[in-house]
């Protein structure tokens, strides 16, 4: 390789010796010459005293060498389009109205994943109503309790205002809280692909939308006595496998999120 770019450039005889492992090698003034040139740096780093002259150089090497001597600028890479996610409405899966006179405002500061915990063999929106009907008529909350719902198939679904304060069958406070609920036992089973993402991209775009980090993701069991949000849930959280993914939803220019 190095043979070949001095014969390419032309680069004249090496003032320097550069590297310490060279010297058996036939190529070694190649190689100085190219060092001289600032095609390579070495293979060492920090020291950068070797240069491995029996390594293979992989592809992403060899571009590099590439871009040092035709003297080119770093391209940059064309932005990644942001993932959108379409919300469907409360009127599409057939949502009461909620008693907003008895709702309490909030400002969210974090994130809370919930899984539904039974499933009756019905998904979707005939699942929702019934969680609805349960939480205004069996609980006496003004709404359904979450702010987002996933559904089975990885849809969204638009769940309570987030601008109100959320509820729980549970002690603790929801204050503040953004609740997340995905349709599923995640004690029995295992969320699905679609489901993940789609709970990756709700949690990247509420971080960016509320300016809260991801660090503040948490399961409904971190606040509560409660299995909620089911084992095959809760150890993406607390591995921060979810956190990671996030930020890294957040890093590549976040989510678009289409509510109603």
């Amino acid at each position: 390789m190095a043979a070949m770019l001095v014969r390419a450039f032309h680069y004249p005889a090496a003032l320097d010796d550069h590297f310490v492992d060279d010297g058996n090698s036939i190529f070694e003034e190649a190689i100085n010459r190219i060092g001289d040139a600032g095609v390579t740096l070495g293979c060492n780093p920090p020291l950068n005293d070797r240069y491995c002259p029996e390594q293979r150089i992989a592809r992403d090497q060899m571009a590099t060498f590439l871009t040092r001597a035709l003297g080119l600028s770093p391209s940059t890479p064309p932005p990644r389009p942001h993932p959108v996610v379409s919300v469907t409405p409360r009127e599409e899966w057939g949502a009461r109205s909620p008693q907003t006179d008895r709702m309490v405002a909030h400002t969210v500061s974090r994130l809370t994943v919930h899984h539904a915990g039974t499933q009756s063999g019905i998904t979707g929106p005939g699942q929702f109503r019934g969680w609805q009907s349960w939480h205004m008529s069996g609980q006496g909350w003004p709404d359904i309790a979450y702010h987002v719902l996933i559904g089975v198939d990885g849809t969204v679904y638009e769940g309570r205002d987030p601008a109100f304060r959320g509820d729980t069958g549970t002690t603790y406070d929801t204050t503040g809280h953004f609740l997340v609920v995905v349709e599923g036992n995640f004690e029995v089973e295992e969320p699905t692909a679609a489901q993940l993402e789609s709970l990756k991209a709700v949690l990247a775009w509420a971080a960016e939308h509320y300016g809260v980090a991801p660090s503040t993701i948490s399961g409904h069991g971190d606040h509560a006595a409660t299995s909620c949000p089911g084992r095959n849930l809760e150890g993406l959280i607390h591995s921060s496998e979810l956190e990671r993914a996030v930020h890294r939803l957040v890093d590549n220019g976040g989510v678009e999120l289409i509510w109603p």
